[in-house]
C-alpha cells in the first residue's frame, strides 16, 4: 500500500498498539483516507503453564521431570530413524492428537512421585491465559507497528504522512518516533533531494549556456522563462489533482530542459539579427 507509517518506541508491544489505534482512530476522523489499519494486532490466544514448585518439591517430583514429561507427551522432537521397504521414517515419541488438542487432556497426564505414586500433573501446575501480539514487528530495533492505508483523492500522500507524523507527536510519548516504509519512504527520500536536485540542474544549465553563449547575461535571459513555466506545472500539484512523486518530478526537470531549448532558439536568433544591425526589440 502507498501509505506506510511506522510507529516505533522501546515501550512494550502493549503500548505501542494502544497508540496505534489511537493514531488510527483520529486518521479515520480527519476523513483524508479511503481506508486505514495497522499491522499489529493482539489476537493470538496463549496458555502459559506455571509449576507450583512448593508443592513438586513436597511430592518429591522434580523440575526435570515435569520438563520430560510435558516434552514427550506436547513435544515434536525426533529420537530416531527406522526403514521398511527402503524408505525411511522419523520416530517422534507424542500423544495422540485427541489427547493434546485442548488444555483439559493435560489433567490426563501423570507424573511419577518419590514414592513412587502417579499423581496428576494439574496438581502441581496451573495455566495461565492470555493474548499475544501476531506478530513481534521491528523497526530500527524498536518495537512497531505500521499504519497503512490509501490517501483520499485529492489528497496527496504527502498530506496523509504529515497528518499522522503531527498526530503521533501530539498522542504519543516521548519515547514514540516516526518512521516510513516501502513507497511512504522512497517519497519521503525524493521530497528531500528534489530542492537540491532542482537547484544543481539549475546551476547546470547556466553554466552550459555561458559556455556556450560565452557571456554571463545571456543565460539569465534564457533562465527567466523557466519560473514562469514552473508556476504552471505546480499549481495541479498545489490544487491535489496530481502527487509530487518521482514521475512529476522527472516531468519538472524535463519542462526546464524543454524551456531552456526554447530560450536559447530565441537567443541565439536575436544575437545573430543584433550582429546585423537590427535593434535589439525588434530582433526578439
Amino acid at each position: 500500500l502507498p501509505l506506510a507509517f511506522v510507529v516505533a518506541s522501546t515501550a512494550p508491544q502493549e503500548e505501542v498498539y494502544r497508540v496505534g489505534e489511537e493514531l488510527l482512530q483520529r486518521a479515520r476522523e480527519s476523513g483524508l483516507f479511503i481506508f486505514v489499519n495497522q499491522t499489529l494486532d493482539f489476537n493470538r490466544p496463549e496458555v502459559e503453564v506455571r509449576i507450583d514448585r512448593e508443592r513438586a518439591a513436597r511430592l518429591g517430583i522434580a523440575m526435570r521431570d515435569i520438563g520430560q514429561t510435558l516434552a514427550v507427551m506436547l513435544g515434536e522432537a525426533e529420537v530416531n530413524r527406522f526403514s521398511v521397504d527402503d524408505r525411511s521414517y522419523k520416530v517422534i515419541p507424542q500423544a495422540g492428537r485427541d489427547f493434546r488438542l485442548t488444555e483439559e487432556e493435560l489433567e490426563k497426564y501423570y507424573l511419577r512421585t518419590a514414592s513412587d505414586e502417579l499423581v496428576p500433573l494439574s496438581s502441581v501446575i496451573r495455566l495461565e491465559h492470555r493474548v499475544q501480539p501476531n506478530q513481534l514487528s521491528q523497526y530500527q530495533q524498536l518495537n512497531s507497528t505500521t499504519i497503512q492505508g490509501l490517501v483520499m483523492p485529492p489528497n496527496t500522500l504527502g498530506t496523509g504522512l504529515a497528518l499522522l507524523e503531527e498526530t503521533l507527536a501530539e498522542i504519543a510519548p516521548p519515547s514514540f518516533r516516526a518512521g516510513y516504509t516501502g513507497e511512504s519512504r522512497r517519497f519521503m527520500q525524493e521530497s528531500g533531494s528534489f530542492p537540491v536536485l532542482f537547484g544543481l540542474s539549475l546551476i547546470l544549465i547556466f553554466l552550459v549556456l555561458a559556455a556556450q553563449f560565452n557571456s554571463f547575461r545571456d543565460p539569465l535571459v534564457v533562465l527567466v522563462a523557466v519560473p514562469l513555466s514552473i508556476f504552471g506545472a505546480v499549481v495541479p500539484i498545489a490544487i491535489g489533482v496530481v502527487t509530487l512523486n518521482i514521475y512529476t518530478q522527472i516531468g519538472l526537470l524535463t519542462l526546464i530542459g524543454l524551456i531552456s531549448k526554447h530560450g536559447i532558439l530565441i537567443v541565439e536568433f536575436a544575437n545573430q539579427l543584433t550582429a546585423r544591425g537590427t535593434d535589439r526589440r525588434a530582433a526578439v
